[in-house]
């Protein structure tokens, strides 16, 4: 993780100097204003930029060699299937939380969806179908008319 977040930090500042912008951790101030003053305090902030990059290659580097010890000694007191099954359970803990959210649609009336009918309506008023574009209106059309005529049986 330290070497995840490292390595996307290195990243962040390289784009900031490519783009000429400046981090908000940066802070740099005179007490005199003039156009010297300015292009000294670019110059520091771009500086110092460059030393928080070499800073977190250390700490990447000595991430990437803590990782390679570990991993050497685990090899060395494990035999390779005992290594591969610890590996497989860390990854299986590690792998990335599934979000869960409230569906779109919820029936509150008397009739009753298959499960291709409640996922269709699950994906919201913003989907379309196929068959709706070409024919919407005529479909529209004779499906309200057999729910009117079972209505009128009905009653």
């Amino acid at each position: 993780m330290k070497q995840r977040t490292a390595a996307q930090n290195i990243w962040f500042n390289k784009q900031c100097l490519k783009m000429s912008l400046v981090p908000n951790y940066v802070k740099v101030k005179f007490n005199i204003n003039n156009t010297l003053t300015e292009k000294l305090k670019k110059m520091v902030q771009k500086q110092w930029i460059r030393e928080e990059i070499i800073s977190l290659h250390k700490k990447r580097h000595i991430c990437r060699c803590y990782l390679k010890l570990v991993h050497t000694h685990l090899f060395h007191y494990l035999h390779a299937i005992e290594f591969d099954i610890l590996d497989d359970t860390v990854r299986e803990k590690v792998t990335p939380p599934i979000y869960d959210f409230y569906l779109k649609f919820k029936n509150f009336s008397n009739s009753s969806f298959d499960t291709e009918e409640n996922e269709i309506l699950n994906k919201g008023p913003k989907y379309s179908l196929d068959f709706m574009k070409k024919q919407g209106k005529e479909i529209l059309g004779v499906n309200l008319e057999v729910a009117i005529q079972q209505n009128l049986k009905n009653n």
